[in-house]
């Protein structure tokens, strides 16, 4: 999310047609595996008979922000820069590159690798609680209906692993 932030937050010095490819390029690549990856994330902690609920709520919010986004978008176009051209694209860019990077900081700040690793090691999940969100019990819990509930996931070493 860091690095798609800063891809797009450069479009804001795109200089001609080969810069805009490059960026276009580059964030298409950044941006594939975002959705597949959310989806294996969000089954680390949740049964497949849940999986749909807590994803319509993912979309849900994905086109609200498109909404409000282009709302938001059709005003910044609309800002000046310094002499008489029309510069509000670049600060598009640069606002949503910059407001991109610090949710991705955020994210790593706050969000745990799995359901086994909520306790704060270092920098790394600052935003979350010293001992973690889950006690050691709730934790067997929840790694243990995600298994029973799809057994394939048990070769998913990330959601029982204790090590980052």
């Amino acid at each position: 999310m860091i690095a798609w932030s800063i891809v797009a937050a450069s479009q804001a010095a795109l200089t001609g047609r080969t810069s805009f490819y490059i960026t276009r390029c580059l964030m298409g690549l950044i941006e594939g595996g975002f959705i597949p990856d959310t989806i294996l994330y969000l089954s680390y902690f949740f049964k497949n008979s849940e999986l749909p609920k807590r994803l319509s709520w993912f979309w849900t919010s994905y086109q609200s922000t498109q909404i409000v986004g282009a709302f938001l978008a059709y005003g910044i176009l609309h800002l000046r820069g310094k002499g008489s051209l029309h510069q509000g694209w670049r600060y598009l860019f640069a606002i949503e590159g910059s407001f991109t990077g610090l949710i991705g900081i955020w994210t790593w700040l706050y969000l745990p690798p799995s359901p086994t690793q909520t306790a704060r090691t270092g920098w790394k999940g600052i935003l979350r609680p010293k001992q973690g969100w889950f006690s050691e019990r709730e934790e067997v819990i929840m790694v243990t209906r995600v298994i029973r509930d799809d057994p394939g996931v048990s070769t998913v070493k990330h959601i029982i692993s204790n090590n980052d």
